[in-house]
């Protein structure tokens, strides 16, 4: 069977061998990163999550979830988490601006079944359940997939932020 197969997951990426079972190694610990870590554990893959950055960290994005969001969480056993922690959303309030910078009248459109929870919490959320499960989270660290002398076997080139530098296949 070839070479590896990589799968793209909003920002995250994903490399396993070409069976689809196996090591998995997930680079990117944001939203994406860490449902994807989830959820390839819940299918029995050995994950490891390289995340460049210490959590939590506050971000105005990724804080407002619709029905559909709450249904991604559910797939990976956190929605009912959100949905305890986070705020009922029931509408969204706006403005747009035109393009002679003048704002629009307000307008209100309604959301079904929405929460607002802050990323920090979310994050947070996340990767404390990717751990549970038994996920490796490697964390403030820097990691690339480099080119491996076994093309079914990608090398991970990883090494915590101001440390020395490990390789892993």
């Amino acid at each position: 069977m070839g070479t590896a197969l990589e799968t793209r997951y909003r920002g995250s990426r994903v490399v396993t061998s070409p069976s689809g079972v196996g090591r998995v190694a997930i680079i990117g610990g944001g939203v994406a990163g860490a449902a994807a870590a989830i959820r390839l554990n819940h299918l029995g893959c050995d994950v490891s999550l390289f995340e460049r950055r210490v959590f939590p960290r506050e971000k105005v994005c990724g804080c407002c979830l619709g029905f559909a969001g709450l249904k991604a969480l559910d797939a990976i056993g956190l929605g009912d988490s959100v949905r305890d922690i986070g705020h009922p959303l029931t509408q969204f309030d706006g403005r747009m601006i035109q393009p002679n910078n003048r704002p629009t009248k307000r307008f209100c459109v309604p959301i079904a079944s929405g929460r607002s929870i802050g990323r920090g919490q979310l994050d947070t959320l996340m990767l404390e359940r990717a751990r549970e499960l038994g996920v490796t989270i490697h964390q403030p660290t820097e990691a690339r997939i480099s080119d491996s002398t076994n093309p079914n076997q990608p090398m991970i080139r990883w090494r915590p932020v101001n440390a020395a530098r490990n390789d892993s296949q």
